[in-house]
């Protein structure tokens, strides 16, 4: 009898609640695997490009579309996404298409001259690209999503004072999250200035999408611009000289051990002074007149005069605003910590050489004058970290969850899963013994036939059919063989 047959058998003789039973496990074992396959083999897609405009990211689409490539669209069509293995073969077939396409039109305008041009409109159109090449050449930062570029070149007067200047206004379309500072912004003005002609820096103006002005007008009576960079440079140098300290002390005591802060007064007046210096021990020649008399007799005489001023050196100091008139800083320092057997954390002060080491360490490193009246205070107190030990017990519990749940969940999967295939394998296990125990049955009605050879026939066929059921449950516990082979020998 075949494995067929066999499982044919056996699925014959079971009882109609174990049939669904069995039906539903192989069902749900077939969904799991399928779904777990499906999770596996599933494919990753990688951004293609983002920070798109609506133009262009129609024309990626139309593009992929006509080249057969899955995306996937993102951030209301600005980000386009396809299969990470076709990457970087889209990125230059949609190069080779000349997408994206670069906003605005810059030099190529005049690739396309009419003859029926008037001189206005080659002006309008060299306008035009003047202001395309320049907010492409924005764009080129990484912080800049988009950039548009106005200019009002007037007419030549001539008469000088008709003249009108030339101006210009940038807007600019930053990326997510980023953030253009002030040098950046300095620098696109001087990079619009220089590819205009006629055009300063003071007669352009930037602006961001959200209407805030970028650029700032400087103040011709400061060489540190407005009252808003003066604010603005005193948060940086104290903000620089705190965090020189705090990297310095970092060093020695490690992270989270000291708070660093730094108020600084600038001299933000503008001063000028003239001296002017005598040197009267190296007096000057100013003038000398020489006299020659000649007589027949007093022969040749010479008289000089010579006039003699004191020497003068004039001299012109301009002094730069922006020095420190005073400092004062603020450090906290925190101490030691020694853990007991209990696991309670008991703080120890440091000592006093040790504080004035570090003292003298933060004074060296803030630049600290005494005859200017800088003043440090420096303490040595506990700092509170329990936010911190709360912060770090709930990272340790939250990482231990998702430990758990990605390990329960595969033990669970794989219990489920044995489970199944054990009381797949009870079910079939039970039917092969009821399959031999109908054939120990058949061979004790065989010995009820009268004829001896049709009874002796029909017994060994039963009795080898017996030796197969046997030898294909040899892998059964030592005692149902037992039971089964002590059956058949009593019957044979």
């Amino acid at each position: 009898m075949g494995w067929f047959e066999q499982v044919r058998l056996i699925w014959s003789r079971l009882p109609g609640h174990q049939r669904v039973f069995m039906i539903s496990v192989v069902i749900a074992l077939v969904v799991v695997f399928t779904l777990v396959f499906a999770w596996a083999g599933r494919e990753e897609y990688e951004i293609l490009y983002g920070n798109l405009e609506a133009k262009s990211a129609g024309a990626i689409v139309d593009e992929l579309r006509s080249r057969d490539v899955p995306y996937k669209l993102r951030d209301g069509g600005g980000t386009i996404l396809v299969p990470r293995a076709q990457v970087h073969e889209a990125r230059v077939d949609l190069a080779t298409a000349g997408l994206p396409q670069a906003s605005g039109q810059g030099y190529e305008l005049l690739d396309t001259n009419k003859l029926g041009w008037t001189d206005f409109v080659q002006k309008l159109q060299f306008r035009r690209a003047l202001e395309g090449e320049i907010a492409r050449t924005i764009q080129a930062l990484n912080e800049v999503s988009h950039a548009r570029v106005h200019l009002v070149i007037p007419e030549p007067s001539l008469f000088q004072k008709d003249e009108k200047p030339t101006t210009a206004s940038v807007m600019i379309k930053l990326r997510t999250g980023a953030r253009l500072r002030d040098p950046q912004v300095q620098g696109i003005v001087h990079l619009v200035a220089a590819g205009v002609e006629g055009l300063t820096p003071e007669n352009i103006t930037v602006l961001d999408t959200n209407g805030r002005l970028l650029s700032k007008p400087a103040d011709e009576e400061s060489l540190l611009g407005s009252a808003a960079d003066q604010v603005g440079l005193t948060h940086q140098i104290e903000e620089g000289l705190a965090r020189k300290a705090q990297t310095a002390l970092e060093q020695v005591l490690g992270p989270n051990k000291i708070v660093v802060r730094v108020s600084v007064d600038l001299d933000l007046e503008r001063a000028e002074t003239t001296r002017e210096l005598y040197d009267s021990e190296n007096p000057a020649i100013r003038s000398e007149q020489r006299t020659e008399q000649s007589s027949a007799e007093a022969g040749t005489s010479e008289e000089s005069v010579t006039n003699y001023e004191i020497s003068k050196t004039i001299q012109r100091i301009v002094e730069i605003p922006g020095s420190i008139k005073r400092l004062s800083a603020s450090v906290f320092i925190d101490g030691t910590y020694e853990t007991t057997e209990e696991g309670e954390r008991i703080y120890a002060p440091r000592s006093q050489e040790e504080m004035d080491k570090l003292s003298g360490l933060i004074k060296t490193t803030l630049g600290f004058d005494a005859t200017r009246g800088d003043e440090l205070s420096i303490a040595n107190i506990a700092f509170d970290d329990t936010e911190m030990l709360q912060n770090m017990r709930e990272m340790e519990r939250a990482h231990r969850l998702d430990m758990i749940q990605k390990v329960g969940g595969i033990a669970v999967s794989l219990l489920l899963a044995g489970g199944a295939l054990l009381i797949l394998w009870r079910i079939f296990k039970r039917g092969t013994q009821e399959t031999v125990s109908s054939e120990v049955e058949a061979i004790g009605h065989i010995e009820e036939i009268e004829d001896a050879e049709a009874r002796r026939v029909a017994k060994d066929a039963r009795i080898l059919r017996l030796e197969k059921k046997v030898q294909e449950i040899s892998k059964d516990p030592a005692e149902e063989i037992a039971r089964i082979v002590r059956a058949w020998l009593k019957e044979a």
